[in-house]
């Protein structure tokens, strides 16, 4: 999707220079850096879900049983599972990375967006009712007898 928004911008950088090895690098960076943010963020609500549902459990529900804890985080295994989806982010950045880097940079600055699906009849009336084929003449005053 973001190859897709961004096809102006990738034929603006390639037709400056900028080598496909590099338009790659630059999508692949990106979508390893949202899977970083996604898994952090997740990874800090999750723990912070968590330790405030258990204090609330072993203090309410579950006092009778001394010294449990039902969440408890292995910091180890989090930066685990923040690396697998991050490695998973770059696997799926992967293909549109690879279309970007072998755009064509004259036909992507030609490129426009065409609008939403649901626009296109709204679009259709209005080109219809402003088209240069119907154009709209003033009405000609009859000439005033002299």
């Amino acid at each position: 999707m973001s190859v897709q928004e961004r096809t102006r911008e990738i034929g603006l950088m390639k037709a400056m220079g900028m080598s496909g090895g590099k338009v790659f690098g630059l999508f692949s960076l990106e979508a390893i850096f949202i899977g970083f943010l996604g898994s952090a963020i997740g990874a800090a609500v999750g723990m912070a879900t968590g330790s405030i549902l258990s204090g609330v459990l072993s203090n309410g529900l579950l006092s009778s049983l001394p010294g449990l804890s039902l969440f408890l985080f292995d910091p180890l295994k989090i930066v685990i599972i923040i690396l697998a989806v991050m490695f998973i982010a770059f696997l799926a950045g992967t293909i549109p990375a690879m279309r970007a880097a072998r755009q064509d940079p004259i036909n992507a600055l030609r490129y426009e967006e065409s609008p939403p699906p649901h626009s296109r009849s709204i679009t259709r009336t209005m080109h219809r009712k402003d088209s240069p084929h119907e154009q709209r003449h003033p009405q000609q005053q009859p000439a005033q007898p002299s």
